[in-house]
C-alpha cells in the first residue's frame, strides 16, 4: 500500500510543472537572511517541515510529506523555508519531496556582495556600454612610468580600459557582447586583484515583442518590478474611446534597461535601454495591466506617468492620472480601500493583483463605519465575504477584475460609502488593488487606491 501511495505522489510531483520559488527579500545581500516561498502541488497533506542542504552553489530543499494519511490527492501548498544568510553568488535552488530525486519547484537566487570592494555604474548593460568602476586603490600611481594599465574582466569578457581619472576610478568599455545573466567583475591592478561577486548583469541588447526574447528570466536582484495597473486603447461602454499614455523618464547619468514584453512601439525590434536624460512614451493595450522591470540602481531616478483618457470627452477633461505601483507599494499584509461609493450612477470596478506567485485573495466589503459600540465583537458582519481567484500570466503577474461591484454584489447598492478589505495567504509578499469609479453619464474616471 505504501509503495502505491509513494508512486502516486511521484506522479503528482511530475505533473506540477507550474510550480515556482519566490525569495524574500528579492534582492538579498551576503548580510541578509533569505526566506524561500515554495509553491507547488503534491499529495493531500501539505509539507510537515523541511531540511536545507547547500553544496557549492546548489541549494536543495527537502520537503517532508506523509502521503499515507487519508487518500492522497494532488493538492497545492505554499511552504515557507528559511535559507539563512548566504555568501555572495548565484544559486540554483531546488525543492523536492522526502529526499527523492525529483523537483517540485526550482529557481535561481542571486545574492549580492554586501562588502564588495568595487562600485560599478551602471551595474547592468552589454556591448558598447561604458562602465565607471570605483574602489580604493584600484588604479594606483606607479613610482616609475609607464604604469601598467589595469585589466577589467566582466564575467569571462575583458573590457577595454579607457582612462583612470584618479587612483580610485577606472572607466572601461564593454567591447564584446555576451548572453544575458549575472557575472562577477574583476580588476587586476599592480599585482592585486579586486572582485565584486555577482556584481554585474549582462542585459539583452535588443528586445522583440515576444517574451521568449528574455534569454534569462528577469533577475530580481538587479531589476525592480513595477506594475502598470491598466493600459486600455480601444472602445469602451457608452460610446467611450479610451487611450492610455505611459511615459518613462530616465534622469540618471547612465543608460539602463527597462523591460516590458508588451512594448510594440518599435516593432519588430526594440532598443530596451533608456538612455540618460531621455523620455519614452508608449500606448500599450493591456486592460489587465502588466509588469515593467527597471534597473534597481536606476529606479530612484526613473519617473513615470500614466494618463487614462476618454477621447470622446476630451473637450471636457484631459483624463485621469493613474499611479505606477513600485515594489515598495505592494502589500505583504491585509489592506483596505476606503470611501468607495455604492451609488448606481457609477460603475465601480475592482482590480486585484499579486506578483509573488500567489493566485488567491480574500475580499470583504463593509460599510465605511460598520462598528457599533466598542471592542472586537462590535464589528458587524461584512456585506461581502468571498474568495477571489486571480489568473496567473506569463510575466509573473496574477490579476482579477470585477467590472461592476454593484452588479456582482447587489446587496451593496445604496449602502453609502464602503470599505473594501483585501487579504491573502500567510506567505503573501506582494499584493495590490484599486477601485475605478466611472460616471455613467460623463465617463469621467476617479481612481481610489490604498494609501
Amino acid at each position: 500500500m505504501r509503495a502505491a501511495t509513494l508512486a502516486f505522489c511521484y506522479l503528482s510531483a511530475i505533473s506540477a510543472s507550474a510550480a515556482n520559488i519566490w525569495f524574500d527579500p528579492p534582492n538579498p545581500t551576503s548580510r541578509t537572511s533569505v526566506v524561500a516561498h515554495v509553491l507547488g502541488a503534491y499529495c493531500a497533506r501539505g509539507p510537515m517541515g523541511s531540511t536545507v542542504t547547500r553544496t557549492g552553489n546548489l541549494i536543495s530543499i527537502s520537503l517532508k510529506f506523509d502521503c499515507t494519511v487519508g487518500v492522497p490527492i494532488l493538492a497545492g501548498f505554499d511552504e515557507i523555508v528559511d535559507l539563512g544568510v548566504l555568501p555572495a553568488g548565484v544559486y540554483e535552488v531546488v525543492a523536492g519531496p522526502n529526499e527523492l530525486l525529483i523537483a517540485i519547484a526550482e529557481g535561481k537566487l542571486t545574492v549580492r556582495d554586501a562588502s564588495s570592494p568595487l562600485q560599478i555604474s551602471p551595474e547592468q548593460g552589454n556591448y558598447g556600454d561604458i562602465l565607471t568602476i570605483r574602489g580604493a586603490g584600484i588604479a594606483p600611481v606607479c613610482a616609475v612610468a609607464p604604469c601598467p594599465v589595469p585589466r577589467v574582466f566582466v564575467g569571462d569578457r575583458e573590457a577595454v580600459v579607457l582612462r583612470t581619472p584618479d587612483t580610485d576610478t577606472i572607466v572601461a568599455s564593454l567591447v564584446s557582447a555576451r548572453r544575458s545573466g549575472v557575472v562577477d567583475v574583476t580588476v587586476q591592478s599592480a599585482g592585486r586583484t579586486f572582485q565584486s561577486i555577482a556584481g554585474f548583469y549582462y542585459s539583452p541588447v535588443v528586445l522583440d515583442d515576444s517574451q521568449s526574447s528574455f534569454r534569462e528570466p528577469i533577475d530580481p536582484a538587479f531589476f525592480e518590478p513595477m506594475l502598470i495597473p491598466v493600459a486600455i486603447n480601444g472602445a469602451g461602454a457608452f460610446g467611450s474611446r479610451w487611450t492610455t499614455e505611459v511615459t518613462l523618464r530616465n534622469e540618471n547619468d547612465f543608460p539602463f534597461a527597462a523591460y516590458t514584453i508588451f512594448d510594440n512601439s518599435c516593432m519588430p525590434v526594440c532598443d530596451i535601454r533608456m538612455h540618460p536624460h531621455t523620455s519614452r512614451l508608449i500606448r500599450p493595450n493591456q486592460p489587465n495591466g502588466y509588469l515593467f522591470y527597471v534597473s534597481r540602481q536606476g529606479a530612484p531616478n526613473a519617473f513615470f506617468g500614466i494618463l487614462l483618457r476618454d477621447l470622446s470627452h476630451q473637450s471636457e477633461a484631459l483624463g485621469t492620472e493613474m499611479r505606477v505601483v513600485r515594489e515598495k507599494d505592494f502589500f505583504d499584509r491585509p489592506f483596505t480601500i476606503v470611501n468607495v461609493p455604492s451609488d448606481m450612477r457609477f460603475r465601480v470596478a475592482l482590480r486585484l493583483y499579486r506578483i509573488d506567485g500567489g493566485t488567491t485573495l480574500s475580499l470583504r466589503i463593509r460599510t465605511l463605519d460598520a462598528i457599533e459600540g466598542y471592542g472586537p465583537s462590535a464589528e458587524q458582519p461584512p456585506l461581502v465575504d468571498a474568495p477571489i481567484t486571480l489568473a496567473l500570466r506569463g510575466d509573473r503577474l496574477a490579476s482579477a477584475y470585477i467590472g461592476d461591484l454593484l452588479t456582482a454584489y447587489p446587496q451593496l447598492a445604496g449602502k453609502g460609502a464602503l470599505r473594501v478589505e483585501i487579504s491573502g495567504t500567510p506567505s503573501q509578499r506582494a499584493a495590490w488593488a484599486f477601485v475605478s469609479v466611472t460616471n455613467n453619464e460623463t465617463q469621467h474616471v476617479t481612481i481610489i487606491s490604498p494609501q
